[in-house]
Protein backbone atom coordinates (compact mmCIF):
# COMPACT_ATOMS: atom_id res chain seq x y z
CA UNK A 1 0.00 0.00 0.00
CA UNK A 2 2.64 2.39 0.35
CA UNK A 3 4.22 1.35 -2.38
CA UNK A 4 1.42 2.02 -4.74
CA UNK A 5 0.28 5.27 -3.00
CA UNK A 6 3.69 6.60 -3.75
CA UNK A 7 3.12 5.56 -7.40
CA UNK A 8 -0.29 7.49 -7.60
CA UNK A 9 0.20 11.41 -7.78
CA UNK A 10 -1.47 13.43 -6.01
CA UNK A 11 -4.36 15.77 -6.36
CA UNK A 12 -4.09 19.75 -6.76
CA UNK A 13 -6.50 21.53 -5.46
CA UNK A 14 -6.60 25.09 -7.20
CA UNK A 15 -7.87 27.85 -4.75
CA UNK A 16 -9.19 30.87 -6.65
CA UNK A 17 -9.81 34.39 -4.50
CA UNK A 18 -13.00 36.44 -5.68
CA UNK A 19 -12.71 39.43 -7.15
CA UNK A 20 -13.35 42.39 -4.92
CA UNK A 21 -15.29 45.31 -7.89
CA UNK A 22 -13.40 48.92 -6.94
CA UNK A 23 -15.87 51.23 -6.64
CA UNK A 24 -15.41 53.87 -8.49
CA UNK A 25 -16.09 57.38 -7.44
CA UNK A 26 -19.07 59.50 -8.85
CA UNK A 27 -17.83 62.34 -10.94
CA UNK A 28 -19.38 65.77 -9.36
CA UNK A 29 -21.35 67.39 -11.01
CA UNK A 30 -21.05 71.64 -10.46
CA UNK A 31 -23.35 73.98 -9.50
CA UNK A 32 -22.36 76.05 -12.72
CA UNK A 33 -23.57 73.42 -14.72
CA UNK A 34 -26.79 73.30 -13.04
CA UNK A 35 -27.64 76.17 -13.52
CA UNK A 36 -26.45 76.98 -17.50
CA UNK A 37 -28.97 74.00 -17.63
CA UNK A 38 -31.43 75.62 -15.80
CA UNK A 39 -30.93 78.67 -17.74
CA UNK A 40 -30.89 77.42 -21.64
CA UNK A 41 -33.91 75.55 -20.76
CA UNK A 42 -35.92 79.09 -19.57
CA UNK A 43 -34.37 80.75 -22.64
CA UNK A 44 -36.02 78.14 -24.72
CA UNK A 45 -39.27 78.49 -23.21
CA UNK A 46 -39.13 81.99 -23.52
CA UNK A 47 -38.25 81.71 -27.12
CA UNK A 48 -41.16 79.49 -27.58
CA UNK A 49 -43.23 82.31 -26.04
CA UNK A 50 -41.74 84.99 -28.09
CA UNK A 51 -42.63 83.12 -31.22
CA UNK A 52 -46.41 82.13 -30.56
CA UNK A 53 -47.10 85.80 -30.06
CA UNK A 54 -48.54 87.79 -32.90
CA UNK A 55 -46.30 88.95 -35.89
CA UNK A 56 -47.36 92.46 -35.35
CA UNK A 57 -44.93 93.38 -33.35
CA UNK A 58 -42.19 91.97 -36.02
CA UNK A 59 -43.81 93.53 -39.04
CA UNK A 60 -44.05 97.32 -36.65
CA UNK A 61 -40.56 96.98 -36.12
CA UNK A 62 -39.13 96.39 -39.17
CA UNK A 63 -41.09 99.15 -40.74
CA UNK A 64 -39.36 101.39 -37.70
CA UNK A 65 -36.03 100.59 -38.96
CA UNK A 66 -36.90 101.38 -42.40
CA UNK A 67 -37.66 104.19 -41.50
CA UNK A 68 -34.76 104.86 -39.62
CA UNK A 69 -32.64 103.72 -42.68
CA UNK A 70 -34.56 106.31 -44.71
CA UNK A 71 -34.22 109.20 -42.78
CA UNK A 72 -30.28 108.05 -42.51
CA UNK A 73 -29.60 107.93 -45.73
CA UNK A 74 -31.77 111.37 -46.88
CA UNK A 75 -29.80 113.94 -48.35
CA UNK A 76 -29.72 117.12 -45.99
CA UNK A 77 -31.92 119.86 -48.15
CA UNK A 78 -30.79 122.55 -49.64
CA UNK A 79 -31.46 126.19 -48.36
CA UNK A 80 -34.20 127.84 -50.52
CA UNK A 81 -34.69 125.18 -52.64
CA UNK A 82 -37.84 122.54 -52.08
CA UNK A 83 -37.56 118.89 -52.82
CA UNK A 84 -33.56 119.78 -54.11
CA UNK A 85 -34.85 121.27 -57.26
CA UNK A 86 -37.09 117.98 -58.69
CA UNK A 87 -40.13 119.10 -59.89
CA UNK A 88 -43.11 117.26 -58.42
CA UNK A 89 -44.90 114.19 -60.09
CA UNK A 90 -46.64 114.51 -63.13
CA UNK A 91 -50.61 114.02 -62.83
CA UNK A 92 -50.80 113.35 -66.61
CA UNK A 93 -52.84 110.07 -67.65
CA UNK A 94 -50.94 107.77 -68.70
CA UNK A 95 -50.96 106.27 -72.55
CA UNK A 96 -53.68 103.81 -73.11
CA UNK A 97 -51.48 101.97 -75.46
CA UNK A 98 -48.80 100.96 -72.67
CA UNK A 99 -51.39 100.76 -70.04
CA UNK A 100 -52.76 98.28 -72.39
CA UNK A 101 -49.39 96.50 -73.43
CA UNK A 102 -48.37 96.09 -69.74
CA UNK A 103 -51.41 94.35 -68.97
CA UNK A 104 -51.00 92.01 -71.71
CA UNK A 105 -47.82 91.41 -70.30
CA UNK A 106 -48.98 90.69 -66.46
CA UNK A 107 -51.84 88.47 -68.17
CA UNK A 108 -49.39 85.90 -70.05
CA UNK A 109 -47.11 86.35 -66.61
CA UNK A 110 -49.93 85.10 -64.58
CA UNK A 111 -51.66 82.38 -66.88
CA UNK A 112 -52.68 79.73 -65.06
CA UNK A 113 -52.31 76.93 -67.40
CA UNK A 114 -49.42 78.23 -69.69
CA UNK A 115 -47.15 81.21 -68.02
CA UNK A 116 -44.83 82.73 -70.15
CA UNK A 117 -42.83 85.26 -68.61
CA UNK A 118 -41.47 88.42 -70.88
CA UNK A 119 -37.90 87.79 -69.71
CA UNK A 120 -37.96 83.91 -71.22
CA UNK A 121 -39.37 84.90 -74.14
CA UNK A 122 -36.37 87.60 -74.97
CA UNK A 123 -33.79 85.11 -73.89
CA UNK A 124 -35.21 82.04 -76.18
CA UNK A 125 -35.14 84.86 -79.22
CA UNK A 126 -32.43 85.09 -80.97
CA UNK A 127 -32.99 88.06 -82.69
CA UNK A 128 -32.62 90.15 -79.02
CA UNK A 129 -28.93 88.28 -78.43
CA UNK A 130 -25.61 90.62 -78.23
CA UNK A 131 -24.05 92.73 -79.72
CA UNK A 132 -27.61 94.28 -80.70
CA UNK A 133 -29.89 93.79 -77.64
CA UNK A 134 -30.46 96.86 -76.47
CA UNK A 135 -31.77 98.46 -79.77
CA UNK A 136 -34.32 95.54 -80.43
CA UNK A 137 -35.45 95.27 -77.08
CA UNK A 138 -35.84 99.10 -77.14
CA UNK A 139 -37.57 98.97 -80.91
CA UNK A 140 -39.63 95.78 -79.67
CA UNK A 141 -41.29 97.62 -76.41
CA UNK A 142 -41.44 100.75 -78.41
CA UNK A 143 -40.50 103.44 -76.23
CA UNK A 144 -38.86 106.49 -76.19
CA UNK A 145 -35.89 105.88 -74.22
CA UNK A 146 -35.08 109.38 -74.07
CA UNK A 147 -38.20 110.80 -73.09
CA UNK A 148 -38.29 112.62 -69.32
CA UNK A 149 -40.55 114.48 -66.94
CA UNK A 150 -39.00 117.19 -66.84
CA UNK A 151 -39.88 120.39 -68.48
CA UNK A 152 -38.36 121.66 -72.11
CA UNK A 153 -36.96 124.34 -70.11
CA UNK A 154 -34.79 122.30 -68.25
CA UNK A 155 -33.87 119.58 -70.50
CA UNK A 156 -35.29 118.77 -73.51
CA UNK A 157 -33.88 115.22 -75.33
CA UNK A 158 -34.91 116.52 -78.58
CA UNK A 159 -32.24 119.25 -78.65
CA UNK A 160 -29.65 118.01 -80.22
CA UNK A 161 -26.93 118.64 -83.06
CA UNK A 162 -26.29 115.84 -85.99
CA UNK A 163 -22.67 115.49 -84.83
CA UNK A 164 -23.57 113.99 -81.85
CA UNK A 165 -24.53 110.86 -82.93
CA UNK A 166 -22.85 107.64 -83.60
CA UNK A 167 -23.08 107.40 -87.81
CA UNK A 168 -22.35 111.20 -87.97
CA UNK A 169 -18.61 110.25 -85.93
CA UNK A 170 -18.00 107.69 -87.59
CA UNK A 171 -17.96 109.17 -90.99
CA UNK A 172 -15.91 112.18 -89.39
CA UNK A 173 -13.26 109.54 -88.23
CA UNK A 174 -13.53 107.80 -91.29
CA UNK A 175 -12.70 111.10 -93.47
CA UNK A 176 -9.94 112.19 -91.16
CA UNK A 177 -8.00 108.72 -91.26
CA UNK A 178 -8.25 108.55 -94.93
CA UNK A 179 -6.92 112.38 -95.27
CA UNK A 180 -3.96 111.04 -92.81
CA UNK A 181 -3.11 107.94 -94.72
CA UNK A 182 -3.45 110.44 -98.18
CA UNK A 183 -0.71 112.98 -96.36
CA UNK A 184 1.30 109.76 -94.88
CA UNK A 185 1.97 108.14 -98.62
CA UNK A 186 3.03 111.94 -100.42
CA UNK A 187 5.14 112.09 -97.66
CA UNK A 188 6.94 108.70 -97.99
CA UNK A 189 7.13 108.76 -102.00
CA UNK A 190 10.78 108.35 -102.99
CA UNK A 191 12.06 108.64 -107.07
CA UNK A 192 14.06 105.81 -107.45
CA UNK A 193 16.95 105.88 -110.30
CA UNK A 194 18.28 103.57 -112.55
CA UNK A 195 20.55 100.90 -111.69
CA UNK A 196 22.58 101.49 -115.38
CA UNK A 197 24.85 103.61 -115.93
CA UNK A 198 23.69 106.91 -117.87
CA UNK A 199 25.72 106.87 -121.51
CA UNK A 200 28.40 109.77 -121.59
CA UNK A 201 27.68 112.55 -124.09
CA UNK A 202 28.42 112.79 -127.24
CA UNK A 203 31.04 115.68 -128.97
CA UNK A 204 30.50 117.36 -131.94
CA UNK A 205 32.03 115.99 -135.26
CA UNK A 206 34.64 119.04 -136.15
CA UNK A 207 35.33 119.56 -140.07
CA UNK A 208 38.96 117.25 -140.85
CA UNK A 209 39.64 120.00 -142.65
CA UNK A 210 40.70 122.54 -140.10
CA UNK A 211 37.91 125.25 -140.51
CA UNK A 212 36.21 124.38 -137.25
CA UNK A 213 37.49 125.70 -133.81
CA UNK A 214 40.25 123.75 -132.41
CA UNK A 215 39.13 122.22 -128.62
CA UNK A 216 41.15 121.89 -125.66
CA UNK A 217 42.35 118.14 -126.12
CA UNK A 218 43.54 119.40 -129.63
CA UNK A 219 45.14 123.12 -129.73
CA UNK A 220 47.22 122.65 -132.59
CA UNK A 221 45.83 122.19 -136.11
CA UNK A 222 45.91 118.68 -137.06
CA UNK A 223 47.36 117.53 -141.13
CA UNK A 224 46.21 116.61 -143.40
Amino acid sequence: MSSESRLLPKSQVIIRRPVHLKSQPRAHISDDITKETQSTELQSSLLEDASQEPTSASSSSENDELIRLRDLLRSPPIPGVVDWGIPSESIAPCDPAIEAKLAQFHALKRDPENPKHFNDSLMSNRSFRNPHLYAKLVEFVDVDERSTNFPSSIWDPSDVEPEWFADRIAELQKARSEQASSTQQKRSQIAFTSSKAAPPPTRPVHDRGGGGRNSRFHPYPRGR
